[in-house]
C-alpha cells in the first residue's frame, strides 16, 4: 500500500474519464457492478479535446499512481485499453464515496486533501 496524492488537473481528467464510461455508471459502485469501463487514448481525446501527448501524460501519471492500468493489445493490432483499477474504485467506497457521483467523490478526495492509500 502506498500513499498517493492527485493534482487538481489529474482530478479533473480522472473525473471526465469516469463520467464518460460507456456503461452508464454514475458512481464507483455502479462501475464495479457493471464490470468496469475502459477507454482508448483516442476515445478520451474525443471526450476531453486534449492532444495525444496531454492524454498520454495523464495516463502515465495515473498509471504510475496505481489508479489506471493498461491492457496491451499490440499483438492483435488493436489499440491498448486503459482501465480504472478496482482497488481505486473500492477505496472510494471505503472512504464513503462509493454511491456519490464521480465528480463529488473525486472532489472530496482532492479538495479535502485526503491521501489515497493503494
Amino acid at each position: 500500500m502506498k500513499n498517493i496524492k492527485l493534482t487538481q488537473n489529474e482530478a479533473k481528467f480522472l473525473t471526465t474519464w469516469l463520467e464518460t464510461n460507456e456503461c452508464g455508471a454514475e458512481n464507483a459502485l455502479d462501475l464495479i457492478d457493471d464490470n468496469f469501463s475502459c477507454h482508448t487514448v483516442e476515445s478520451i481525446m474525443l471526450e476531453t479535446g486534449m492532444s495525444f501527448q496531454q492524454v498520454g501524460g495523464f495516463i502515465s501519471s495515473l498509471e504510475s499512481k496505481g489508479i489506471l492500468w493498461v491492457e496491451e493489445r499490440r499483438q492483435e493490432r488493436l489499440p491498448d485499453l486503459y482501465w480504472i483499477d478496482v482497488d481505486f474504485l473500492e477505496l472510494l467506497d471505503k472512504m464513503g464515496n462509493g454511491n456519490k457521483p464521480f465528480k463529488e467523490a473525486i472532489k472530496e478526495v482532492i479538495w479535502n486533501k485526503l491521501l489515497i492509500h493503494i
